[in-house]
């Protein structure tokens, strides 16, 4: 077999932090100014969702509603990119990334502390209604440097 060269079909000219893929090829890519869904023949914008700026973590339900990680916290957004709801998070969005599964969105937050230690939060959501229904603290855990 041959090796043929690449031909770029489009390029989409903003800065992205994360890339999902939906069904039908749907992509979703996080910006600074929100989350764009764009069809993956030409590039060509469907719709920008201003309900997820500074948008960096995405997933994608088996329903289809997509959950990004942004300034405002975890937002739920519909395939037409409408808000369905939103859950304020007290942590550093840009350590987050949102897991969708069997009907569950689940979050862990990560705390830093000046001392070294971490706490971590498992935060785990009802799909359709952004219930939060477990918050767990796993114990502290102390930063050891690797040995040189």
């Amino acid at each position: 077999p041959s090796l043929e060269t690449a031909t770029i079909k489009w390029i989409f000219e903003k800065q992205v932090y994360t890339l999902a893929v939906g069904a039908e090829g749907i992509l979703y890519a996080s910006t600074t100014e929100g989350l764009y869904s764009l069809n993956p023949e030409n590039g060509q914008e469907r719709w920008l969702s201003l309900a997820s700026p500074d948008t960096t973590g995405i997933a994608i339900g088996a329903d289809g509603t997509i959950y990004t990680i942004s300034d405002r916290g975890l937002v739920a957004i519909d395939q037409l990119g409408n808000k369905l709801w939103e859950y304020s998070l007290f942590s550093h969005h840009r350590d987050l990334q949102p897991v969708a599964s069997q009907g569950r969105i689940y979050v862990l937050a990560r705390c830093s502390f000046p001392a070294g230690s971490v706490d971590f939060s498992l935060l785990s959501f009802t799909n359709s209604t952004g219930d939060l229904n477990k918050i767990s603290l796993i114990n502290k855990l102390e930063f050891i440097p690797a040995k040189k």
